[in-house]
């Protein structure tokens, strides 16, 4: 039946290549109508991986930024690999993706979720695209998924660095960020709305973006300042300080043009020279340093390598509550519970339960499976099962015979590995 569909599917890519996909807004929907034409989603892989897209979008992994994770997608068991987190209004979010083997299709796609957890497509890719970055226009949390086709096994890592989406309003780069968003001024009777970046007098100051000049003025706090427009952008950005104004109100200018020179006008008599930068948009003042940071935040290696959660099982290494990804209450699990790995990163391993259902833990809380937690003797025949359920698949007729090798335990089923290298489950009621 495999057969069968692995070459429906690939009369179904060669009809609709990556060009015809590329014409739709969702990629993955595209394929999705396809794979319904064909009537593979009536298949028992083709449910599977329909619901598996949806799983990714209602239980991501929730993570931190920046971040990386390197994983697994077996054929017969389709997944989406899909995480959500939270990002800072003037971020850029900076994707790459590796995908092996090379050659295979496998769709992308970020979400942004509403006030109601409704998700919205912000941005679709296809295996034509390995990395792409997106502009944080409004805070909040937002969810990436990984599919590949139906009927292929993917090796994947997902890196996801933060930078800032404008340019440094410096030259150079030379400025020192000194004071920073929401700093008290004039005894706490107000709060700093912006930021300083500190720099020797008459240092350029530049366009942040390509845009437009909005006005070139004086005012008592902000001395010679300089509004200007980012083309494209719901934003204002406020150069105050200046101790000279080199352009002038409509004039439009590319990112890194001089707009003015560093100074102490207005209100920073008194202090050394510097650029006091900020944002505004309709609703106010916003924090300008997410937008401005140069420093590229880049996620830490997964501890785990993609062998250990390709080939690996792990176990408790001891009595542990352990939460669904789902967010439902925790369950109590006993040491030496086996948990299977799915994917790896920072000091975390995502992990499946044998009875369904996806966790997040350290490292720190776990062990390999390699090595047993002691023997055991079959009492009875049994069969060697696929899975710790109820109807689970038989792999193999298993005689009573002298000890076996117990590598953990789920529920009321033990894990083991035979001498040829097969492991599987039995029930706990056919050993002594």
């Amino acid at each position: 039946m495999k057969q069968i569909i692995i070459f429906a599917i690939m009369i179904l890519l060669f009809a609709c290549n990556t060009g015809s996909l590329g014409s739709r807004k969702n990629k993955q929907e595209a394929y999705k109508n396809k794979l319904t034409e064909a009537g593979l989603h009536l298949t028992t892989l083709g449910r599977q991986w329909f619901a598996a897209a949806d799983a990714g979008l209602a239980t991501p992994n929730l993570v931190g930024l920046p971040h990386k994770e390197t994983g697994y997608i077996a054929s017969d068991k389709p997944r989406a690999a899909a995480f959500s987190f939270t990002a800072k209004r003037g971020q850029k979010l900076i994707f790459r993706i590796t995908v092996r083997p090379s050659g295979i299709a496998w769709f992308g796609d970020l979400w942004k979720l509403s006030a109601g957890n409704e998700p919205s497509l912000i941005k679709s890719i296809d295996s034509s695209e390995t990395s792409f970055e997106e502009n944080v226009d409004e805070e909040g949390k937002y969810i990436f998924r990984l599919q590949p086709e139906l009927a292929v096994s993917m090796d994947y890592t997902i890196s996801v660095s933060i930078g800032p989406s404008l340019g440094f309003p410096v030259a150079g780069k030379s400025g020192r960020i000194g004071s920073f968003w929401g700093a008290d001024r004039d005894g706490g009777a107000r709060s700093h709305e912006g930021i300083d970046i500190f720099a020797p007098k008459r240092t350029p100051v530049v366009a942040a973006a390509d845009g437009t000049v909005s006005s070139v003025t004086e005012n008592k706090l902000g001395g010679l300042v300089v509004f200007f427009r980012p083309k494209g952008r719901n934003l204002n950005l406020y150069y105050a300080h200046l101790d000279e104004q080199l352009v002038s109100a409509g004039e439009m200018v590319k990112a890194g043009d001089t707009l003015g020179l560093v100074g102490n006008t207005g209100n920073a008599r008194t202090t050394p020279p510097h650029l006091h930068f900020g944002i505004y948009t309709m609703g106010g003042a916003i924090d300008p340093l997410p937008f401005v940071n140069p420093e590229i935040e880049k996620p830490r290696e997964p501890e785990a390598g993609l062998s250990s959660i390709k080939n690996g099982v792990f176990r408790l290494a001891t009595d542990r509550e352990v939460k669904d990804i789902s967010g439902q209450s925790a369950v109590l699990y006993q040491k030496h519970t086996i948990i299977l790995p799915r994917a790896a990163y920072g000091a975390n391993l995502l992990f499946e339960l044998p009875g369904g259902g996806l966790t997040s833990l350290p490292l720190s809380v776990v062990q390999n499976a390699n090595e047993p937690v002691g023997p055991g003797t079959l009492k009875q025949p049994a069969y060697l099962l696929e899975s710790p359920r109820n109807g689970a698949a038989k792999k193999k007729s298993l005689p009573v015979s002298g000890s076996i090798r117990l590598h953990g335990y789920f529920g009321e089923y033990a894990f083991l590995k035979l001498e040829d290298g097969t492991s599987g489950w039995i029930p706990k009621s056919a050993l002594r």
